[in-house]
């Protein structure tokens, strides 16, 4: 006969009442009603967007996580957009003029609204917005982040020129702001 270590069998034990747990949660979500699925959704949803706008990308891979019903997601995001608590048009608003006034260029904005799953449209027309809400141009923009962030004392040296250059090619702009920015006298 063969014995069995107490603390082993004990571990055992343990493991087998987890995994029944498990069971039982998993059985129970879908015991749940699905009206009370769909309310959860948008209670956790309306959560998230207190906090600060989602595009509808986002919020549909932060509820994917809690829910496995695409159809239920989809409803829920729908009846979000009809009431305008979701709105794509004023996520993109919101990112861009905060990219805008932190000094980024329109190539790194574009690329930020792309990754969240807006259109190329979108992403230009909130840049619009964002640089008619601040008053300001492409130029002005790349001359602020280049006051805030640049190499300090002149532009004569080569090697000021090839920092303040990679700087603003890494906030996303052009090469022709950069440019224009560069000519233009510095004002600090």
């Amino acid at each position: 006969m063969v014995s069995v270590d107490p603390e082993l069998q004990a571990t055992a034990s343990e493991a087998d009442a987890d995994a029944d747990a498990d069971a039982d949660a998993d059985a129970e979500r879908e015991a749940t009603p699905q009206s009370d699925r769909r309310a959860a959704l948008l209670r956790r949803a309306i959560a998230l967007l207190a906090r600060r706008e989602q595009s509808r990308v986002e919020l549909r891979r932060k509820l994917s996580v809690r829910e496995d019903d695409s159809g239920l997601i989809e409803s829920a995001l729908d009846e979000l957009a009809a009431r305008d608590y979701q709105s794509d048009a004023r996520f993109a608003e919101m990112l861009a003029r905060t990219r805008v006034s932190d000094g980024w260029g329109p190539l790194r904005i574009a690329a930020d609204l792309r990754a969240a799953g807006l259109d190329g449209s979108d992403a230009q027309r909130a840049t619009g917005l964002a640089l008619e809400h601040h008053g300001c141009d492409w130029l002005d923009v790349a001359r602020e982040a280049l006051r805030r962030r640049g190499p300090r004392g002149d532009m004569a040296s080569l090697a000021q020129r090839r920092r303040a250059y990679a700087l603003l090619q890494r906030r996303g702009f052009d090469g022709d702001a950069i440019r224009a920015a560069l000519a233009a006298p510095r004002i600090d």
